[in-house]
């Protein structure tokens, strides 16, 4: 750019884009990424290679990272290769891993943590996997559990307009004895 006076100003126009799907070359991306899991690679191993061979992510990222290439790989349909996972100590009569009870009852573990910290599920840190939570839920919790996850979204937190209308109502209606007519007697 030529500015009024003669100074000259030279610039880049960038413009990011927020989703993978977005990028110009998406199609090498997601080819490349098929071709690194079928060789067997974890997400940081192709993570890794795309960033050696100049591919970079949406959202002005400087290069991709474990779980971009995670969320890459998901979103592709592929899995990253099954990695020897520690045994985990035992639990109680009733007790729950936080994802296991999230997969028994077909809701991502991020809610069910996030009722942890409303108070709305019994929950604690297991003391040999600080980390890891345990749940307590018997049978008929998990079936509160499950049918509070069927409830629209909000609905636990609004009262219904129309309960609210009634509600009012009785208020109103109530403040004179019953059979009273508001007059006074002579």
């Amino acid at each position: 750019m030529t500015w009024a006076g003669g100074h000259r100003s030279d610039g880049e126009v960038v413009r990011p884009v927020a989703r993978l799907t977005q990028l110009s070359y998406y199609p090498q991306l997601a080819t490349r990424v098929r071709e690194l899991a079928a060789a067997g690679h974890n997400a940081a191993q192709i993570a890794d290679c795309l960033n050696g061979e100049g591919f970079h992510p949406p959202k002005r990222r400087a290069c991709f990272g474990p779980q971009g290439a995670r969320d890459l790989m998901g979103t592709l349909g592929l899995t990253e290769p099954a990695t020897r996972r520690r045994s985990s100590p035992p639990l109680g009569e009733h007790e729950w891993w936080l994802p296991d009870l999230a997969r028994a009852l077909d809701m991502p573990p991020v809610t069910l943590y996030t009722w942890i910290g409303r108070g709305w599920v019994d929950a604690h840190r297991h003391p040999d996997a600080p980390r890891r939570w345990v749940v307590h839920a018997d049978p008929a919790e998990v079936d509160r559990l499950r049918a509070l996850h069927l409830t629209p979204r909000g609905q636990h937190t609004r009262r219904p307009w129309l309960a609210h209308q009634q509600a009012a109502t009785n208020t109103i209606m109530n403040t004179e004895p019953e059979g009273s007519t508001g007059d006074a007697e002579p």
